[in-house]
């Protein structure tokens, strides 16, 4: 287990290991992954394209994800999609997997 803050009795344990196994999460960079923290809509379209075995990494990691999403329509029909600060609501979480995965 990378993550400090991920402890084996919750819930979420195994999902987290599994994405950080599998590259889609790195964590915070400070060894936390921050378990009760919002997902941002940047963080939320880095692990979409991080799923779909985009290599987003390096100091342009956001450009890439945007153009990412911007290629994949995942852009489309959100204002400001892509906002470092801003919270990704539940209701773009499934309006991004329905627009990647339908």
């Amino acid at each position: 287990n990378p993550f400090s803050d991920v402890k084996e009795s919750e819930y979420y344990y195994k999902p987290v290991l599994w994405a950080a196994e599998n590259g889609i999460t790195l964590g915070n960079g400070d060894g936390t992954f921050g378990p009760d923290s919002n997902v941002t809509r940047l963080q939320m379209l880095t692990f979409m394209a991080r799923t779909a075995g985009v290599d987003v990494s390096g100091a342009n990691w956001v450009q890439i994800a945007e153009d990412w999403a911007a290629e994949n329509g995942l852009s489309d029909g959100i204002p400001g999609v892509v906002d470092n600060g801003g919270d990704c609501p539940r209701s773009d979480v499934v309006y991004y997997l329905w627009k990647q995965l339908a």
